[in-house]
């Protein structure tokens, strides 16, 4: 298969752990119900995972229930605190600390150094090994680390990486299989408002809808465009799924793009080793020494105006900085890496489309329109603060979880034994609706495939 990055192997078997002690047992027990409820659920990764198996229909409906129940009763405090993490992705965040704890540890004590150029890390993992080490053996990590990302191969090893990395793709694929491709390529209306009520017609949320749209459009152009410079300067980096969904249509594309993601690496890696190689002593000359070194770096890549910031109040500040201060500065390029240009397609499509549907619903033709559609899904109304303070959008939401919670109720009393005459209703139906109104990019913005 290629290289793996041995953090991200550790989360995946955490996560076939938590998924099987999950049905076995944790479903029933008060502690997971109740982190269940604090976060609403699953995210919308871990819910693929659970829905793919056979037991969720059994297993998810009273889970659900107890989501929108919690939502329910105090909407006001549901609004003012946020949701804590994903318990599945909680378990998996803490399972990656410790393997990065014990590598970082083996590394302080020169056990990791020969492990390192065998065993590459994805940038993820690098990165955060390296902000999380000590000098001696972040300079290490920062000159050597990085050897996988400057070999020959390094194209296929940045693609292993990011498939390691996202085990959530097959999941994915499955459910884009299902998705009609020109519903997600659907031209534009003339009009803004004409493609609302368009869109009102779709059993989605429609931020989720715009933000799956606007993602097929940006990797749909990603996969036309042949100029390998804007592909290597204005696309990349792209985060492991979107890197991997770009290699499913288009793996020419791909290579390009991982390319570069392993340029970004190195270039990093660079710096911080360059910057580590002169870090100063605890002594006030050495310090002064440093900071107007990195005065003179940023003269060579900034405006004027910029490098006056670090002004005489900062050479001054500077010299009673603590060692960890100046390491921090030393390892900037790594902690404030540019992020995925196709989350921020996304995330913008998203946050423009709740906007444009709080303009729209203040008049009463699309009010009553969005009355009878999905709507907004729970995640963008708790999460964006003027459309939970929109009346219309909170009333609505309100009957819809008042509707839902009967619904589910329903499903559990209709697996009684007093109810066995009774016309049982389509459970998948049910419980596809239900998390859909909780975080429909669960569906990657398209209409539940029961509904």
């Amino acid at each position: 298969m290629g290289p793996v990055c041995p953090i991200c192997m550790v989360v995946q078997n955490e996560r076939v752990r938590y998924a099987f002690w999950f049905f076995a047992e944790a479903a029933n027990e008060p502690e997971t119900i109740g982190a269940l409820r604090a976060s609403r659920c699953f995210c919308a990764e871990h819910t693929r995972l659970v829905l793919a198996d056979e037991r969720s229909a059994k297993v998810l409906p009273r889970l659900v229930l107890e989501c929108l129940v919690a939502v329910g009763a105090d909407f006001e405090s549901a609004f003012t605190t946020a949701p804590s993490p994903c318990p599945a992705c909680a378990s998996e965040a803490l399972v990656a600390r410790r393997a990065l704890k014990a590598l970082r540890d083996g590394l302080d004590a020169q056990t990791g150094r020969s492990a390192t150029p065998t065993d590459p890390l994805c940038p993820k993992h690098l990165r955060a090994l390296l902000l999380s080490a000590d000098r001696r053996s972040a300079l290490r990590l920062a000159r050597r680390g990085g050897s996988h990302f400057r070999s020959t191969d390094r194209v296929q090893t940045v693609l292993r990486l990011a498939i390691g990395a996202d085990p959530d793709r097959l999941y994915r694929a499955d459910m884009r299989k299902q998705i009609d491709p020109d519903f997600l390529n659907q031209p534009r209306s003339p009009g803004v408002l004409e493609r609302l009520l368009s869109d009102l017609k779709v059993c989605s949320c429609l931020a989720c809808l715009a933000g799956t749209r606007a993602e097929f459009r940006y990797l749909e152009w990603m996969r036309a465009q042949d100029d390998e410079r804007v592909l290597a300067e204005e696309v990349a980096p792209l985060c492991p799924p979107h890197l991997n969904d770009v290699a499913l249509i288009a793996p020419s594309v791909a290579a390009v793009v991982a390319e570069a993601i392993a340029n970004h690496v190195t270039a990093e890696l660079d710096t911080v080793a360059a910057r580590l190689a002169v870090l100063p002593s605890r002594s006030p000359l050495s310090r002064l020494r440093w900071i107007r070194r990195l005065q003179r770096e940023s003269v060579g890549r900034s405006p004027i105006g910029v490098d006056l910031a670090l002004g005489s109040e900062r050479l001054v500040g500077g010299l009673m900085r603590s060692e960890r201060d100046l390491f921090r500065q030393a390892t900037d390029p790594v902690s404030h890496a540019r992020g995925c240009s196709a989350c921020s397609v996304r995330d913008d499509a998203e946050m423009g489309e709740v906007n444009l549907v709080l303009a729209a619903t203040r008049s009463s033709i699309v009010a009553l329109r969005y009355g009878e559609s999905h709507g907004l899904c729970l995640r963008h109304v708790l999460g964006v603060p003027e459309a939970c303070q929109e009346k219309f959008i909170r009333d609505e939401m309100t009957a819809r979880i008042g509707l839902l919670v009967w619904q589910l109720r329903e499903v559990e009393r209709q697996r009684r034994w007093s109810a066995r005459h009774e016309l049982a209703e389509d459970v998948r139906s049910v419980l596809s609706a239900a998390l859909a109104l909780l975080n429909d990019r669960t569906f990657l913005g398209a209409p539940p495939p029961c509904r």
